[in-house]
């Protein structure tokens, strides 16, 4: 019962166990106390070309290698242990004692692809492009109220 807000931000997504981080924020948040989070989209546009250039499994290899060589705790895209869509994450802070009270999709990109090994830029940086297909944005961004 300490604490008004907490502000967990791009962090979500690098923790081994998320439940704990949640419960012990329930804990430390006084009544009706907030946390605010963001994470990346995991049914974000960039996400699905993303999951479209590993269809072949020579890419899928290239990845399994980058990761395994990866140093560790750089906070890059590469150690993100989960990928968060918005009913996952609506039903992880119900099961913590969160109430979801709003939320926003935001970002667009850059999404670049790779063609005929050519890199193309097909989104650019906070495009307004995806503004009538918010679900599609690159980032969450939530509040939840602690219930009591």
């Amino acid at each position: 019962n300490s604490f008004d807000c907490i502000l967990f931000l791009e962090t979500i997504e690098h923790v081994k166990n998320p439940v704990e981080f949640f419960k012990e924020f329930h804990r430390i948040l006084k009544p009706n106390g907030v946390l605010i989070l963001s994470t990346p989209n995991a049914t974000s546009l960039k996400n699905m070309f993303y999951a479209l250039s590993y269809r072949k499994l020579e890419k899928r290899k290239l990845i399994i290698n980058e990761l395994t060589k990866e140093q560790k705790h750089t906070g890059t895209h590469l150690e993100h242990i989960f990928n968060w869509d918005f009913p996952v994450l609506v039903r992880l802070l119900d099961m913590c004692g969160f109430e979801t009270i709003d939320h926003k999709f935001t970002g667009s990109g850059p999404i670049v692809i790779s063609i005929l090994g050519k890199k193309i830029q097909i989104i650019k940086r906070d495009s307004k492009i995806l503004n009538n297909f918010e679900t599609l944005k690159t980032t969450h961004v939530m509040k939840a109220r602690k219930k009591n």
